[in-house]
């Protein structure tokens, strides 16, 4: 009872003080771009191809629709998965991880690494609870991603105003989302407790505001869904659920 106390305050602690340096870093963010030109802004480089969730992204609707089963995916050995059960697990739950990949893959990093392999290596570190069918938690990917040579910071509250100047500072963003709202299925969010990761990696400033964001959706329904895709700011605010992590090249510090 101690232990759960004590966790608990520290949760409460931790809270306050990522709150409080939210503010801050609002602040800073609010001045840097309202000097900003009108225009697009993305980190460089662009992030890896491989981005789908699925080893075939021209199935990706049809699996999403149960018209196709994951495990009827022909090209499901290209992740390096030992079985089809192995797949269709896995496919559906490692939206964060394909995004830790394209990252790693963007500065040629982890190369000899198999979306499987990263996953094995993933669960290792924490990332997710197999047996409760929980994660991926943003720390051991994180984690990660530092293991092969990358950077990284978890939000436990992040603004749009600071995923846009991370951009700026050459950040990828891995954010937050509710599937359906992001891939444009829905367009409120039923708030039902779904999660989604996507690549955030550009932004679109009219030279007042922010009007969208360019991500990468391991579930996009289409190649145009799939990467560089353009979210107006409208649905990007309303799939967002305000947090995510960062990760960055190591040589930019």
């Amino acid at each position: 009872m101690l232990v759960s106390a004590a966790k608990q305050i520290k949760r409460k602690l931790y809270k306050v003080k990522d709150r409080a340096g939210q503010r801050r870093r609002l602040a800073a963010a609010g001045a840097r771009l309202g000097d900003l030109p009108a225009g697009d802004y993305f980190v460089a480089p662009p992030p890896g191809v491989q981005i789908t969730q699925w080893a075939s992204p021209k199935l990706v609707s049809d699996i999403l629709d149960g018209r196709v089963k994951a495990a009827d995916d022909p090209n499901w050995r290209d992740f390096g998965f030992a079985t089809t059960a192995d797949y269709d697990f896995w496919s559906w739950r490692i939206c964060g991880l394909m995004c830790v990949k394209a990252v790693l893959d963007a500065y040629h990093l982890a190369e000899r690494e198999t979306v499987a392999s990263l996953t094995e290596k993933g669960v290792a570190l924490g990332g997710y609870k197999v047996k409760q069918d929980e994660g991926w938690f943003y720390a051991p990917l994180v984690k990660l991603a530092r293991s092969f040579g990358l950077m990284g910071q978890v939000y436990g509250a992040l603004s749009l105003e600071e995923i846009a100047t991370a951009i700026l500072d050459n950040h990828f963003i891995i954010a937050s989302v509710h599937p359906g709202v992001i891939r444009g299925d829905l367009d409120r969010n039923p708030h039902d407790g779904k999660g989604h990761l996507v690549l955030t990696h550009g932004f679109r400033w009219d030279g007042v505001a922010i009007s969208g964001f360019f991500i990468n959706n391991p579930s996009g329904r289409t190649a145009k869904t799939q990467q560089k895709a353009f979210i107006p700011i409208k649905n990007f605010r309303e799939a967002f659920a305000g947090k995510g992590f960062s990760l960055w090249e190591k040589s930019l510090l």
